[in-house]
């Protein structure tokens, strides 16, 4: 093993450590309604050109919206395992 590789590793470790650490927080979750998300992007002119960062994406609707309504790329990112889950599987159901 080379020693980017062990660095990698440990780094990827440290992190998965830090996230499940972090998701022991009790963070209440508040869903945008679909309404104010679609206007948020309508306002900020986001076009196939954009890419939106969702910090605490919970669901995902935000990315999801941006990516089938607006054409751009969305990237949700959130602590919460449960959340990650459930936005990866409301993606792949608009997707299909």
């Amino acid at each position: 093993m080379t020693k980017k590789s062990v660095v990698g590793l440990l780094l990827v470790s440290i992190f998965i450590f830090l996230t499940e650490a972090i998701a022991q927080f009790d963070v209440a979750y508040e869903p945008s309604e679909q309404e104010v998300v679609a206007l948020m992007f309508k306002m900020a002119n986001v076009t196939e050109n954009d890419i939106v960062y969702d910090l605490g994406c919970g669901d995902g609707r935000i990315v999801i919206t941006a990516a089938k309504e607006f054409g751009a790329k969305g990237v949700g990112i959130d602590i919460n395992p449960v959340r990650i889950r459930e936005s990866r599987e409301n993606a792949v159901k608009v997707e299909g």
